[in-house]
């Protein structure tokens, strides 16, 4: 492929379109989805550029590449690629400086959405719009949209490379070896002379007699009235990443093969198929001449999973490396050759012929993903986009960031609830954590049948305010559910699993917080929510709350009751510790011992609070001897939940907290010791962003949610979710 500089002067170039951009206009065409076919990309632009700065490096992009100044039309009945001689394109200016922050960003997506879903008209160039909205001096979001048949995500990087480039100055970027038309002649002659016959020939024989292969949908006969999808995204722990690599390494494989394998038992649980295909898009771009190409290369194979055993991962793991192999070693013929080949039918579900795709994108190679670009004092950060509408009734995605991978699901709104995207999600995470532990869990829990989940206990179920959701190991809430208010909505979130599972495998922290998020939105799909923990269900909650507003959900407000943050005393020095550590224990034993004597607690209770005294038994031999009552039913069923207060204790000194946006409400029993290793605010104040109030409360740690604890704690809770207008 070369280019053909003569053509340079002629005033509109004319080129065939590639199969790819035949598809996508067919699917335009015969299906309206105009929307679908935008790619709709957001960047938090951060640095010292002026607003012409940035319009003229788009300008310059459109000038460098051919591809963003095309057009289609149809002559003699084939579709064709018309190149336009100058770029047309403009930068809309927005200015929101004079807003307030939360006004700025609720006009940001606004925004966000309207340009994510204005279609284009494919007749006229360029396909191509940008706006720049500005919220400071330096500081901006910029829209650019394009629509599908002139970029892939590759596409994207490149561009977002080499806007930077423009913006800091950089020396001026080398001529455009190659352009997507010369890409778009090559494969037609490449057609013509049967270059792809073999590869239509190994994909005929293994899709032509393939099973269909259906997932149920939660709308089978949806009439289509707009092609409107949306996005359900949850973002796995930094350790759950590093267990999966771990996982990945061990059993020789990519991370590729492990995404796709706990994708490939989700699906076949949930269709109750023996099989599951699903396509998988690839970069088209095995010559090294084809890196720098802006246009849509992207091409896409079909992989065919046997999965007669879906918890025999190693057989399932083994079926998508072979499956990914052979379709790798004949991915070089086009998609549409192949959907005719194979006779992949298109129909209402999906114009492309097949119902699941799933990509994985490695945070390593910044130029397809451009996640974060910066140098020169300037910096892009891409920002989550609106879905324009649905090419796969539904895309499953994974991407990696610098804290964990994010695995979402775009779904088509004509076919799916939220509700059910939302389980494929959770099933799927679950299924990650098994691989990476290598225990059993159950990947795919039963969809909710309308009755109340028994782990989550609504204590104050009536009311117009903002519930509250108290993560929970023992029943204490009821009375602050009371004292709060008739109208205040108020539900015992039991995290403690039933008692034939104490067998538990090792779990990351972040992750028992989804399981946390789970059983809240059994009882409230969505937000916004108020959420409440003692102790290690405080820290719990704010995991959970980070989690729930990385997912778009409102968290106004996060109650925590003597909770130290995690890190706080594990990252402390070993003398510090050790100093610690000998003023808690005193102090400890000093209160047991009040406690004992004034016949608070018993014996047996105090013993089984310390976990050496329950691996022996003491409690037990003490009462054999007669130094003390048998333990009482209270005494015991407390004792029965401590085996999850350590599990969840072991859980969170390994983890470290993100920075908290949020508000938090920090409440202090009279227990907690204070000085200079015992922070006020239990060591949360530089983690909270949006703020940390700490309140004292009467009562010790095990009393604090009694009467006159209770009483208080629900005063200052009133004041300050009145002040916030919660």
């Amino acid at each position: 492929m070369s280019l053909d500089e003569s053509r340079r002067d002629a005033p509109v170039q004319t080129f065939p379109a590639t199969l790819w951009q035949e598809q996508h206009w067919r699917a335009h065409a015969e299906f309206g989805r105009d929307a679908a076919l935008n790619v709709a990309m957001r960047w938090r632009l951060e640095g010292p550029v002026p607003d012409s700065t940035l319009e003229a490096a788009v300008r310059a992009l459109a000038k460098r590449h051919e591809v963003l100044r095309t057009r289609f039309a149809i002559q003699d009945g084939n579709l064709v690629q018309l190149v336009e001689p100058h770029p047309a394109v403009r930068v809309a200016h927005v200015d929101l400086q004079r807003l307030q922050p939360d006004a700025q960003t609720i006009e940001i997506e606004r925004i966000g959405m309207a340009e994510a879903r204005a279609p284009f008209d494919l007749s006229t160039a360029p396909l191509m719009r940008a706006m720049l909205v500005r919220t400071a001096p330096t500081s901006a979001v910029l829209h650019l949209t394009l629509h599908h048949l002139i970029v892939d995500g590759w596409s994207i990087g490149l561009l977002a490379d080499e806007l930077l480039s423009m913006l800091v100055g950089e020396p001026q970027l080398g001529p455009v070896d190659l352009q997507y038309g010369d890409f778009a002649s090559w494969q037609r002659a490449m057609i013509e002379a049967g270059a792809f016959d073999a590869d239509l020939d190994y994909w005929r024989s293994n899709l032509e007699a393939a099973p269909r292969f259906t997932i149920p949908t939660d709308r089978p006969n949806a009439q289509r009235t707009d092609d409107i999808a949306f996005i359900r995204s949850e973002t796995l722990s930094r350790d759950l990443r590093d267990a999966l690599i771990a996982h990945a390494r061990r059993s020789g494989q990519t991370m590729f093969v492990t995404a796709c394998t706990a994708i490939a038992r989700v699906l076949a649980d949930y269709a109750d198929e023996d099989e599951v295909q699903i396509a998988v898009p690839v970069a088209g771009r095995e010559d090294q001449d084809e890196e720098r190409i802006v246009g849509p290369l992207l091409n896409a194979v079909v992989l065919r999973v046997p999965v007669s055993n879906s918890n025999d991962i190693a057989r399932v793991e083994a079926a998508v490396r072979s499956a990914s192999a052979n379709a790798l070693k004949h991915a070089r013929a086009p998609f549409a050759l192949v959907a005719d080949a194979a006779r992949l039918s298109c129909n209402h579900e999906t114009p492309l012929g097949m119902q699941v795709n799933f990509v994985l994108q490695s945070a390593n190679i910044h130029v397809q993903s451009a996640e974060s670009l910066g140098r020169g004092g300037v910096t892009l950060v891409s920002l989550p986009s609106y879905t324009p509408g649905a090419l796969w009734p539904l895309n499953f995605f994974m991407v990696e960031r610098p804290d964990g991978y994010r695995i979402s699901c775009e779904a088509d709104a004509a076919l799916f609830t939220p509700a059910t995207v939302d389980r494929l999600i959770a099933a799927w995470r679950k299924a990650l954590e098994e691989a990476a532990t290598d225990r059993p869990v159950s990947i795919m829990s039963a969809p909710p049948q309308g009755a109340p989940n028994p782990r989550v206990i609504a204590l104050q179920a009536e009311g117009a305010l903002t519930p509250v959701f108290a993560l929970n190991i023992a029943s204490i809430y009821y009375p602050l559910a009371k004292r709060l208010g008739p109208d205040r909505p108020f539900f015992d979130v039991r995290l403690c699993p039933s008692s034939h599972e104490r067998d538990l495998p090792d779990r990351y922290f972040a992750d028992i917080a989804r399981d946390a998020i789970d059983l809240i939105r059994s009882a409230r799909p969505h937000g916004p929510y108020v959420l409440f923990g003692l102790c290690v269900a405080g820290a719990l909650a704010v995991e959970a709350a980070r989690q729930l507003r990385d997912a778009g959900e409102d968290v106004p407000l996060v109650v925590l009751a003597d909770t130290w943050r995690p890190g706080y005393r594990e990252d402390m020095s070993r003398l510090a510790k050790f100093e610690r550590g000998w003023r808690v224990r005193v102090a400890r034993w000093r209160m047991d011992y009040e406690r004992f004597r004034d016949g608070r607690q018993t014996l047996a209770y105090i013993l089984n609070t310390y976990p050496f005294a329950r691996a022996l038994r003491l409690a037990h031999l003490a009462a054999a001897l007669g130094l003390s009552p048998p333990a009482s039913m209270e005494d015991a069923g407390d004792h029965e939940l401590r085996w999850f207060a350590d599990h969840l204790g072991a859980a969170q000194t390994r983890f470290r907290p993100e920075p908290y946006a949020g508000k938090l409400l920090i409440l202090r029993s009279r227990e907690p010791l204070e000085g200079r290793l015992f922070a006020r605010d239990f060591g949360w104040g530089p983690f909270a962003a949006g703020g940390a109030e700490v309140a004292d409360c009467p009562g010790e740690h095990a009393t604090m949610f009694r009467d006159a604890g209770a009483a208080a704690i629900a005063k200052i809770m009133n004041r300050c979710l009145s002040r916030m207008s919660v």
